[in-house]
């Protein structure tokens, strides 16, 4: 098979992931600590308990009705049709999340700040190599001048503003700054698309909640491609991401980069499940010109990802 279509010499559009991706581990429960500690009330956190025992209640008997023989899709159109499905678990587990209003009367202030204070306080951890990874990938947008990278957050979690403070906690040293989509918040080098709580005079209502499934984030990925104002060709993309849900954009992609921690995470493990039962081939990034019909490798974080970087796109 020929090897997948980056050119080093030219632009490289990067779309991360952000739980267990960017970060060691999801982040949802250090986001809704953020809610309990702006209310002062140990209610969130009994009610976010409830929340996630009913989701993964919800999504296990889903499965197990639309499988009750336990045998999983065996093709990547019905793999795809089975994300989808599986699209009306996250949907009802928004509503649970709604009803109960977690995160009712807060701001976009109080979720910036609560994001930069989870990275210091150590509730969120940023993956080691990433900062070195986005300050590289900086580099290289510098250096061609014309031709430029782009690198887009894209995350099936909440919210925009809290992974915007997490990322200027992180990036902040490294001279980088990142951007919630559509507004003028900080610079644009690294754009956050993410679900985000709708802000009314400053303060929270219901959600905004767009990327629920594999699906929504292919099309978020689709609609992100960029061309090239020079050459008029579309910017090959780099997308890179740890779990089921990032299945569809890994495999769309120009090459797909799957972030695999020793031993595997749970989310980790059910991703490499379903390549290895699709037969979709998965070599470590090292092999990279080795991929099979998909494009897509493995690797143990950004380290090894910028080593690729470095060796195999800047020579």
């Amino acid at each position: 098979m020929p090897k997948p279509r980056i050119d080093p010499a030219h632009a490289i559009h990067w779309i991360v992931d952000w739980d267990g991706t960017l970060t060691t581990r999801d982040t949802l429960d250090a986001l809704v600590h953020v809610a309990s500690r702006a209310k002062s009330e140990t209610a969130v956190l009994e009610a976010w308990r409830r929340i996630t025992s009913a989701y993964l209640s919800d999504h296990a008997s889903t499965l197990k009705a639309l499988f009750p023989n336990g045998t999983l899709p065996s093709t990547v159109v019905a793999e795809r049709s089975l994300l989808e499905k599986l699209k009306a678990v996250e949907r009802r587990s928004l509503d649970r999340v709604i009803q109960a209003g977690l995160f009712k009367d807060l701001n976009t202030s109080i979720m910036e700040k609560g994001g930069s204070e989870c990275v210091k306080g150590g509730e969120v951890r940023i993956r080691t190599g990433a900062s070195e990874c986005l300050r590289h990938i900086r580099k290289r947008i510098e250096r061609h001048g014309y031709d430029l990278d782009a690198i887009d957050v894209l995350s099936a979690n909440w919210s925009q503003y809290f992974i915007l403070g997490c990322l200027k906690a992180t990036l902040d040293d490294a001279g980088l700054q990142g951007s919630v989509a559509g507004t003028d918040e900080s610079l644009p080098f690294v754009s956050i698309y993410a679900n985000e709580l709708v802000f009314s005079n400053s303060a929270t209502q219901d959600s905004s909640h767009q990327l629920l499934s594999s699906a929504d984030k292919l099309a978020y990925l689709q609609n992100l491609r960029l061309s090239n104002p020079y050459t008029m060709r579309p910017i090959p993309v780099v997308y890179i991401g740890d779990s089921w849900t990032d299945f569809e954009s890994l495999l769309a992609a120009d090459l797909g980069i799957c972030i695999r921690d020793d031993p595997l995470g749970s989310s980790q493990a059910t991703l490499k499940d379903s390549f290895e039962r699709l037969s979709i081939e998965c070599p470590h990034i090292t092999e990279w010109e080795k991929c099979g019909e998909w494009s897509v490798v493995w690797a143990r974080g950004f380290d090894e990802i910028l080593k690729w970087v470095k060796e195999c796109l800047d020579g």
